[in-house]
């Protein structure tokens, strides 16, 4: 038999189908496996390459098979549904995974971690409490509005209202009354649910650095940073912070033929929960910015004012979706040294050539700005951290959002990742 290059997993719940192809792309292998079968399979198998659609259950078995020492590559299921031919079967299902495997062009879905998965599990709870809670809330609403009293929107409202209605029906609608107390019962016990998870969401943000970084960024919150960093890690299968936005849904959905660019609304593709709370944290930030005079020079502002809040709102969201992508992949940044950069760091900072690194090149170059930083300082200059553009070889200079010591988070002129130092009195990295 030829050697097994690629294999497409389809996965199921209880049947299992297999579809193997070597290196030229035929077809070598086509079996039915059931679940219990599925590890010993793989495990009998030279490393190849398995393919798998991103859905439910498809990270665990990913962990499991990856561990077998096999490459695993998740895909989105609408960029395996166009190498279907035919009537759609689990053969040839399985064949379109295997195919859509093969094809480098194909996106691939970052594998997951379990504590990944599990601060995501928090937050679909979370966000499912939340809908039966307002369910719950506008039951209660309604039914005493089919007697007459309407209550005034807003929790703490429905909570006193009702109450108070309570105590002057209760003779006369004494089974409405019961209910509307069974009702309440489960109202509380939904707020005590979600404010255990929301102490849970906080305790995991406190333990996660890269999550702290995140949450700097005006407009984004716990919520949010938990989010994201929950859902896409270290944003490694983007390139650059733009597609990490448009795979968010916060770039206009485009239809041009001919020549003519035609540019419509956002895409609202991809995660929505994230995109949502992205929405929600810049629509807060633009807020408390507009008609104000310290930020009538602000970007977001004067785009409110000529073109709309929401436009504004979605740009600034956008704009924060690619800050965040700029934080996630700031620990694995890796910037190669230009002759400019070299011969700077040779010439100001006396560096020898084996101490000027091709990668991670930011690092050293903090060490040497801090006495910089240090003399402004004490020259009585203000205590705003410096950062050193890696691409334009600059200093930059931008105030701090708490943050204590970040590793390349973002540089204003080109989106690029960057080191920043403490900003502290000691001025060491």
């Amino acid at each position: 038999m030829d050697k097994i290059s690629v294999i497409g997993l389809d996965l199921a719940k209880n049947v299992f189908q297999v579809h193997g192809a070597n290196a030229q792309g035929k077809k070598v292998l086509s079996r039915r496996l059931k679940r219990t079968e599925v590890l010993e399979f793989f495990a009998a198998l030279p490393p190849c390459r398995v393919g798998m659609e991103a859905c439910g259950g498809a990270h665990e078995w990913a962990r499991r098979i990856e561990a077998l020492g096999h490459e695993v590559k998740l895909m989105a299921p609408q960029y395996v549904k166009p190498y279907v031919q035919g009537n759609k079967t689990d053969a040839r299902d399985a064949a379109a995974i295997c195919e859509a495997a093969a094809r480098e062009g194909v996106p691939a879905v970052a594998i997951r971690s379990r504590d990944s998965q599990q601060m995501q599990a928090l937050h679909r709870g979370r966000e499912g409490w939340i809908k039966q809670r307002t369910a719950v809330a506008n039951q209660i609403r309604g039914l005493l509005a089919e007697f007459g009293q309407v209550i005034t929107p807003g929790m703490r409202h429905l909570r006193t209202e009702v109450s108070a209605w309570q105590d002057k029906a209760r003779t006369e609608l004494g089974m409405l009354c019961e209910l509307v107390d069974e009702l309440l019962t489960h109202l509380a016990q939904l707020d005590e649910r979600l404010a255990k998870v929301d102490r849970q969401i906080l305790q995991a943000h406190q333990d996660n650095a890269a999550c702290k970084l995140i949450e700097s960024i005006p407009g984004v919150g716990v919520m949010t940073a938990t989010a994201v960093f929950s859902s896409f890690g270290r944003a490694d299968m983007f390139a650059d912070g733009r597609k990490f936005a448009c795979a968010l849904g916060l770039t206009p959905k485009e239809r041009s033929s001919g020549g003519k660019q035609v540019l419509l609304g956002i895409s609202k593709r991809g995660n929505g929960y994230v995109r949502k709370l992205l929405v929600h944290g810049a629509r807060a930030v633009l807020r408390a910015r507009m008609d104000k005079p310290a930020y009538a020079d602000d970007w977001a502002v004067k785009l409110a004012q000529r073109r709309g809040h929401n436009i504004a709102v979605c740009a600034l969201a956008a704009k924060n979706a690619r800050r965040i992508w700029a934080c996630c992949t700031a620990a694995k940044c890796s910037v190669p040294i230009t002759r400019r950069q070299r011969a700077s760091a040779r010439n100001r900072h006396g560096w020898k050539d084996n101490q000027i690194k091709e990668t991670e090149a930011a690092q050293p170059i903090a060490g040497a700005i801090s006495s910089e930083w240090q003399d402004r300082s004490d020259r009585g200059g203000h205590s705003s951290p410096i950062a050193l553009c890696i691409k334009h070889d600059k200093l930059i200079e931008r105030p701090p959002a708490n943050l204590i010591m970040c590793q390349q988070p973002i540089c204003r002129l080109h989106q690029r990742p960057n080191v920043w130092l403490q900003s502290t009195p000691s001025g060491t990295t």
